[in-house]
């Protein structure tokens, strides 16, 4: 007999259910000004798929909710100027492809690591059976 697990609804899927719930239209609808699935909407409203950047860029341009509260659930929830969200999800954009690219560098440095570890042990092998 399987158990399956419960997923715990994140509060970042919490806020977006938010945004759902005041917008007020199908998933349909509201994936389609998110620019998603309807599929991809219900996985993230139940965190079964994290919030993407596209998804959170939508909320705010689109729907003039605050990057603050939709990403961290703090200070207003709607925003009072576009250029201030635009500034905030400009800079969070470029956060996010920075770890991106720190993370693609460390996984880079782990297989060269690896790499070099392997060829010095063949290597150290290859001189063995040449003596």
């Amino acid at each position: 007999m399987s158990v399956i697990a419960k997923t715990q609804i994140s509060p970042e899927a919490k806020r977006l259910s938010v945004v759902f719930k005041d917008y007020g239209g199908t998933q349909k609808s509201f994936a389609e000004i998110l620019d998603v699935t309807q599929g991809s909407v219900s996985r993230m409203l139940k965190s079964e798929y994290p919030i993407t950047l596209k998804v959170a860029k939508a909320v705010c341009y689109k729907l003039g909710y605050t990057p603050d509260w939709f990403l961290r659930g703090e200070g207003p929830k709607k925003n009072k100027g576009e250029k201030a969200c635009k500034l905030i999800m400009d800079i969070s954009e470029l956060k996010t492809d920075i770890d991106i690219v720190n993370t693609r560098i460390d996984i880079l440095a782990s297989r060269l690591k690896y790499t070099e570890d392997l060829l010095e042990e063949k290597s150290h092998e290859f001189n063995k059976k040449a003596m």
